[in-house]
């Protein structure tokens, strides 16, 4: 089965690890091509990013609405294995759950984790956040329920712009957005609302934590609880999205990054 991989390099030789980015739900390999990959790649990293099966240009055997995280977590830890050097994976979001799983496997190349607004460990909470983001309505749930795709949740431009980015992100890069967006697994969903947790006793690189105030799906304190469950700090950015690393002023995300892995 072939995954899509993108990837950006530094353009001199480098020592540095390589960097492996791991999208979340319903996005792919292409939402790091403007932001992260770049600006890695100009600092003299090796980059790469993993179209999980289904997403992207990336093939899929069978439906899906019946792909598990477990199987993601194949994706990714296929592709450390071809690559075979010391990296650094980052995920964002369902994405920061896979990766989450995937250094639990303790494989010796992977030296550190970045998780950006990721799935706690502990699963999805348990009520969502009230900031004024639309609830899904009814019709959409049954949709969702009936029909196993999970699209309906975030299936307008204001719906998605509602649950990634601000109000003010720039209308022309959001309509650029959404017609990327995608379907994303019904059973995946579920395993990240706590059916599939990783076993964080299991995982022993640094890990760092960092996410928005704004985040329509996870508070600080859900970010704060993810930290605390990995002893590390948290990074928090006021008035910063879920999908900070594409927002406005993603540069300062990244240098927060940069200067963790530095240090």
């Amino acid at each position: 089965m072939r995954l899509e991989i993108l990837s950006q390099k530094s353009l001199e030789p480098t020592d540095k690890p390589a960097i492996v980015f791991v999208h979340g739900a319903w996005h792919g390999a292409w939402c790091w091509a403007e932001t992260l990959m770049p600006y890695f790649a100009q600092n003299g990293y090796d980059t790469f990013a993993i179209s999980l099966r289904g997403h992207g240009k990336s093939q899929l055997k069978g439906s899906l609405k019946f792909i598990r995280i477990k199987h993601y977590v194949d994706d990714v830890m296929g592709f450390v294995a071809q690559i075979n050097r010391p990296l650094v994976l980052v995920g964002h979001s369902m994405g920061g759950f896979v990766v989450q799983h995937c250094m639990t496997k303790q494989n010796p190349n992977i030296i550190k984790g970045i998780l950006i607004a990721p799935v706690p460990p502990m699963g999805t909470p348990k009520k969502s956040r009230d900031i004024g983001i639309p609830k899904p309505s009814l019709g959409d749930m049954l949709k969702m329920i009936f029909t196993l795709q999970t699209f309906p949740l975030i299936g307008t431009i204001d719906k998605a712009r509602a649950y990634f980015f601000t109000k003010d992100f720039p209308e022309d890069k959001m309509e650029e957005i959404f017609e990327q967006l995608q379907d994303e697994s019904f059973l995946a969903v579920l395993d990240i609302s706590g059916r599939d947790l990783p076993d964080v006793s299991k995982v022993k690189v640094p890990v760092m934590v960092l996410g928005g105030t704004e985040d329509a799906f996870f508070s600080p304190s859900d970010l704060q609880a993810t930290a605390k469950a990995y002893q590390t700090d948290l990074q928090i950015f006021e008035g910063m999205p879920h999908n900070l690393f594409i927002e406005e002023g993603w540069e300062k995300v990244a240098a927060s990054m940069k200067n963790w892995l530095e240090k």
